[in-house]
């Protein structure tokens, strides 16, 4: 168990490797694009990896994005109550301070 994440880094890394080696050829083929605003044309080509790679990075984006959210909300709140008890407790421990004596 010890070198189970390497092992399963390794053969996740090889059927990617296998998986682009074998469909090389595919992946290599052109995809014409066509934009047309009615007064302008644009025309260009992407190879069909690149669209891949680009897919594959806003995917990361977004989730990076969505799974820091979270992390953020609760970053505000704890800052929040800190500023609410910083600004409650010299109130507070000026009272108890002068009943004590």
């Amino acid at each position: 168990m010890k070198h189970f994440r390497l092992i399963t880094i390794l053969f996740v890394l090889f059927h990617i490797t296998v998986f682009i080696w074998k469909n090389m050829a595919a992946l290599k083929t052109s995809i014409p694009f066509r934009w047309n605003l009615y007064f302008l044309e644009f025309r260009w080509e992407h190879h069909v990896y690149t669209l891949l790679a680009f897919a594959l990075l806003a995917g990361l984006v977004l989730g990076v994005l969505v799974m820091v959210k979270p992390y953020q909300k609760a970053k505000a709140s704890l800052k929040r109550e800190r500023e609410a008890k910083s600004a409650s407790s010299p109130g507070a421990d000026s009272s108890s301070s002068s009943s004590a004596q």
